[in-house]
């Protein structure tokens, strides 16, 4: 069990979900591979230097609808940064809808980006609302 679980914050999150309808949400998470992670830790090399190890690594952006399924994923090497991330805030919005239409709740987790004060005016100025998952561990 996640040190971070708490069944008040689970109680609280599906009694705040449950507002909405599962057509109007739609979510957003990233996540990563890391081609590094399959390969093995020891290689050989030049004694008195480190084995090098070069592999890129991928972040993946998707936003999932009940109604929609993929309504959009970006794929960057390395991070996304404000610009890639306002990028694809910007490029979603054109396929969602003012609230209280159906797509047009976005879930989203607690990462320092998606609460930026640009992202969320960026969001509120579309009419759509956000929705966030703060710290809770739901499994």
């Amino acid at each position: 069990v996640a040190a971070e679980r708490s069944a008040q914050k689970c109680l609280e999150y599906l009694t705040q979900i449950g507002n909405y309808e599962a057509e109007q949400l739609v979510f957003v998470d990233e996540s990563s591979v890391d081609c590094r992670t399959t390969y093995r830790s020891h290689a050989w090399s030049i004694r008195g230097m480190k084995a090098q190890c070069k592999a890129f690594f991928v972040h993946v952006l998707p936003a999932l609808s009940l109604r929609d399924g993929i309504m959009h994923c970006e794929v960057v090497e390395g991070s996304f940064c404000m610009e890639t991330f306002t990028l694809f805030i910007k490029w979603l919005l054109n396929k969602m809808q003012p609230f209280p239409a159906l797509n047009s709740v976005i879930v989203m987790d607690n990462c320092s980006i998606h609460k930026h004060p640009d992202i969320v005016a960026l969001i509120e100025s579309r009419y759509c609302a956000i929705f966030s998952l703060g710290f809770i561990n739901i499994d």
